[in-house]
């Protein structure tokens, strides 16, 4: 892939390692202090910036460190799912506990399943550190500072590879993705999602991207997001009746809303797949 005549900066991506890893330690602090919805959601999204990083960085400094920081930002990432799909499946039934009374059965259930949840993962993120992803970033930054003008030629090629890879994968999953295989458009939000934190954080160092528009693809991950909520509520269902935390004929009805729900937003969302070409990072 051509560059074009850009440049990328060792400094302004030095720079980008150096904030993300502040980002993700005071994340981390913080959800030590308290942990709250709020502070689990701003440690999750500073996890999801520092793999879009990994993925830059295995091309930029290929070697075990940052393939094993990728395996382990996944693993931090993925304690987490029990509980977001807890609070998913909270936020989802407040809109059914009022006109289905009996529903408050299943609300109490998640209600002492988030308690468990929170006290379980409560106790494994105070035991974090953030020593081993710091060692691997600092070392990274030392380097890009020492790189020497025909080096630091390397690295534009390396963004622009990162950049289309990653867009490449998205274009491909979003020809795949169908109505009525819900699993195509789940993977096409990850891929897509994935790439949005790639562009935020190359923004600096890859000039073309100026041009993409990133609110527009919040709200196209949102939309995309909104599906797979309707996914978790769903399971969601399936275990209270399980569980009898859930009469069987409330359970009908909360899932004939929420499938005419996910309906909805299959549509919505399959019919704005038409603009993906518009994210494109450039030449």
């Amino acid at each position: 892939m051509k560059s074009a005549g850009h440049k990328t900066s060792p400094q302004l991506l030095a720079r980008a390692i150096r904030k993300l890893r502040h980002r993700y330690r005071d994340r981390l602090d913080r959800c030590q202090r308290e942990f709250s919805p709020a502070a689990v959601h701003g440690l999750r999204i500073a996890t999801r910036r520092l793999l879009a990083l990994s993925d830059l960085l295995e091309l930029v400094a290929a070697r075990k460190s940052t393939h094993k920081l990728r395996r382990l930002l996944k693993q931090r990432l993925d304690a987490f799912d029990d509980l977001r799909d807890n609070q998913v499946q909270q936020k989802f039934l407040a809109e059914f506990v009022a006109a289905a009374p009996d529903a408050k059965a299943i609300e109490r259930w998640l209600r002492r399943r988030e308690r468990k949840l929170i006290q379980h993962l409560g106790s494994d993120v105070k035991a974090l550190r953030p020593g081993r992803i710091e060692r691997v970033l600092k070392r990274t930054e030392r380097e890009l500072a020492q790189l020497s003008d025909r080096e630091a030629g390397t690295l534009t090629p390396k963004v622009s590879r990162a950049l289309h890879n990653s867009f490449t994968k998205v274009i491909n999953l979003g020809r795949l993705a169908r109505a009525d295989r819900v699993r195509t458009i789940h993977r096409l939000r990850i891929a897509f999602k994935h790439h949005r934190y790639l562009c935020e954080l190359a923004r600096p160092l890859w000039p073309p991207l100026a041009k993409v528009d990133l609110k527009a693809m919040h709200r196209l991950q949102t939309l995309l997001g909104e599906v797979q909520d309707c996914e978790v509520m769903l399971a969601g269902i399936r275990s209270a009746v399980g569980k009898e935390a859930l009469a069987p004929a409330t359970a009908r009805r909360m899932k004939q809303q929420v499938v005419h729900r996910r309906e909805h937003r299959i549509k919505t969302a399959l019919a704005k797949l038409n603009g993906l070409r518009n994210f494109a990072p450039g030449p």
